[in-house]
Protein backbone atom coordinates (compact mmCIF):
# COMPACT_ATOMS: atom_id res chain seq x y z
CA UNK A 1 0.00 0.00 0.00
CA UNK A 2 1.22 3.63 -0.72
CA UNK A 3 2.53 6.07 1.54
CA UNK A 4 -0.41 7.97 0.63
CA UNK A 5 -3.12 5.42 0.76
CA UNK A 6 -2.15 4.83 4.28
CA UNK A 7 -2.00 8.59 5.01
CA UNK A 8 -5.51 9.09 3.73
CA UNK A 9 -6.76 5.85 5.54
CA UNK A 10 -5.35 7.79 8.65
CA UNK A 11 -7.48 10.64 7.52
CA UNK A 12 -10.75 8.28 7.16
CA UNK A 13 -10.60 7.46 10.88
CA UNK A 14 -9.86 10.93 11.81
CA UNK A 15 -13.12 11.76 10.74
CA UNK A 16 -15.04 8.60 11.59
CA UNK A 17 -13.55 10.10 15.20
CA UNK A 18 -14.74 13.49 15.04
CA UNK A 19 -17.73 15.58 15.15
CA UNK A 20 -18.28 15.33 11.08
CA UNK A 21 -18.91 11.85 11.96
CA UNK A 22 -22.59 13.07 12.90
CA UNK A 23 -22.70 15.11 9.60
CA UNK A 24 -25.11 14.81 6.06
CA UNK A 25 -21.62 15.35 4.45
CA UNK A 26 -19.43 12.69 5.55
CA UNK A 27 -20.43 9.53 3.74
CA UNK A 28 -19.78 12.63 0.84
CA UNK A 29 -16.30 13.11 2.01
CA UNK A 30 -15.35 8.84 3.00
CA UNK A 31 -16.36 8.44 -0.94
CA UNK A 32 -13.97 11.25 -2.32
CA UNK A 33 -11.17 10.13 -0.11
CA UNK A 34 -11.53 6.22 -1.46
CA UNK A 35 -11.90 8.18 -4.99
CA UNK A 36 -7.90 9.13 -4.35
CA UNK A 37 -7.31 6.17 -3.07
CA UNK A 38 -9.02 4.05 -6.03
CA UNK A 39 -6.98 6.05 -9.21
CA UNK A 40 -3.48 4.80 -7.81
CA UNK A 41 -4.00 2.18 -10.08
CA UNK A 42 -3.88 4.81 -13.53
CA UNK A 43 -1.26 4.34 -15.40
CA UNK A 44 -0.41 7.73 -16.70
CA UNK A 45 1.56 9.67 -13.88
CA UNK A 46 0.79 12.81 -14.90
CA UNK A 47 -3.24 11.97 -15.09
CA UNK A 48 -3.25 9.74 -11.80
CA UNK A 49 -1.06 12.57 -9.32
CA UNK A 50 -3.92 15.04 -10.56
CA UNK A 51 -6.91 13.26 -9.59
CA UNK A 52 -5.29 12.05 -6.34
CA UNK A 53 -5.02 15.90 -5.87
CA UNK A 54 -8.36 16.90 -6.92
CA UNK A 55 -10.39 13.93 -5.47
CA UNK A 56 -8.22 14.69 -2.16
CA UNK A 57 -8.37 18.37 -1.96
CA UNK A 58 -12.27 18.35 -2.30
CA UNK A 59 -12.85 15.88 -0.18
CA UNK A 60 -10.56 18.16 2.58
CA UNK A 61 -12.67 21.21 1.62
CA UNK A 62 -15.76 19.52 2.65
CA UNK A 63 -14.14 18.13 5.50
CA UNK A 64 -13.71 21.78 6.91
CA UNK A 65 -16.94 23.15 5.49
CA UNK A 66 -18.86 20.36 7.76
CA UNK A 67 -16.53 20.44 10.87
CA UNK A 68 -17.39 24.16 10.70
CA UNK A 69 -20.82 23.56 10.19
CA UNK A 70 -20.93 20.90 13.17
CA UNK A 71 -20.43 23.54 15.23
CA UNK A 72 -21.88 26.19 14.31
CA UNK A 73 -20.32 28.27 11.67
CA UNK A 74 -23.34 29.38 9.27
CA UNK A 75 -20.86 31.46 7.15
CA UNK A 76 -21.02 31.03 3.80
CA UNK A 77 -17.35 30.46 3.16
CA UNK A 78 -15.49 30.18 -0.69
CA UNK A 79 -12.63 27.34 -0.04
CA UNK A 80 -9.87 26.35 2.40
CA UNK A 81 -8.07 29.24 3.24
CA UNK A 82 -11.33 30.97 4.12
CA UNK A 83 -12.12 27.82 6.75
CA UNK A 84 -8.45 28.09 8.22
CA UNK A 85 -9.25 31.60 8.49
CA UNK A 86 -12.61 31.49 10.43
CA UNK A 87 -11.46 28.54 12.42
CA UNK A 88 -8.53 30.64 13.52
CA UNK A 89 -11.20 33.35 15.06
CA UNK A 90 -14.02 30.62 16.05
CA UNK A 91 -16.14 32.13 18.75
CA UNK A 92 -15.64 31.11 22.11
CA UNK A 93 -17.22 27.85 23.20
CA UNK A 94 -17.78 25.71 20.26
CA UNK A 95 -14.47 25.39 19.41
CA UNK A 96 -11.01 25.85 20.42
CA UNK A 97 -8.82 28.45 17.99
CA UNK A 98 -6.72 27.09 15.66
CA UNK A 99 -3.33 28.83 16.59
CA UNK A 100 -2.38 31.60 13.86
CA UNK A 101 0.88 29.44 12.98
CA UNK A 102 -0.84 26.46 12.29
CA UNK A 103 -3.55 28.53 9.83
CA UNK A 104 -0.42 30.13 8.05
CA UNK A 105 1.08 26.82 7.73
CA UNK A 106 -1.71 24.99 6.50
CA UNK A 107 -2.97 27.68 4.23
CA UNK A 108 0.40 27.20 2.47
CA UNK A 109 1.40 24.05 2.22
CA UNK A 110 -2.85 22.85 1.26
CA UNK A 111 -4.59 25.56 -0.13
CA UNK A 112 -2.16 27.92 -2.29
CA UNK A 113 -0.58 24.12 -3.58
CA UNK A 114 -4.40 23.41 -4.28
CA UNK A 115 -5.04 26.42 -5.89
CA UNK A 116 -1.64 26.11 -8.39
CA UNK A 117 -2.95 22.77 -9.40
CA UNK A 118 -6.48 24.11 -9.58
CA UNK A 119 -6.40 27.22 -11.66
CA UNK A 120 -2.96 27.36 -13.83
CA UNK A 121 -3.13 25.09 -17.42
CA UNK A 122 -0.17 22.89 -17.21
CA UNK A 123 0.25 22.54 -13.42
CA UNK A 124 0.15 19.39 -11.66
CA UNK A 125 1.81 17.10 -9.51
CA UNK A 126 4.64 15.73 -11.62
CA UNK A 127 6.11 13.50 -8.83
CA UNK A 128 4.05 11.01 -6.21
CA UNK A 129 6.53 12.77 -3.62
CA UNK A 130 4.85 15.99 -4.20
CA UNK A 131 1.26 14.16 -3.69
CA UNK A 132 2.31 12.46 -0.76
CA UNK A 133 3.31 15.56 0.61
CA UNK A 134 0.19 17.65 0.51
CA UNK A 135 -1.74 14.67 1.33
CA UNK A 136 0.28 14.26 4.40
CA UNK A 137 -0.47 17.91 5.27
CA UNK A 138 -3.68 16.99 4.87
CA UNK A 139 -3.46 14.79 7.47
CA UNK A 140 -1.37 16.71 9.93
CA UNK A 141 -4.33 19.44 9.87
CA UNK A 142 -6.91 16.94 10.09
CA UNK A 143 -5.55 15.72 12.63
CA UNK A 144 -4.97 19.57 14.28
CA UNK A 145 -8.74 20.32 13.54
CA UNK A 146 -10.58 17.17 14.91
CA UNK A 147 -8.71 18.37 18.46
CA UNK A 148 -10.30 21.45 18.27
CA UNK A 149 -13.68 20.42 18.51
CA UNK A 150 -15.13 20.38 22.15
CA UNK A 151 -14.60 17.29 24.78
Amino acid sequence: MSVINRRIDTIKVLIAGSGVAAHGDCSDIIDELTAAQAVQRIPQAERKHLLQVIHACRAFDTFLHAFLDQYGCKKKLTGIGSCLIELEKSPPGKVAKLPPTSSQRFNTSIAKVRNRYMHKAGEFPKTESQVTALVSEMDSCTAVIVQLQPP
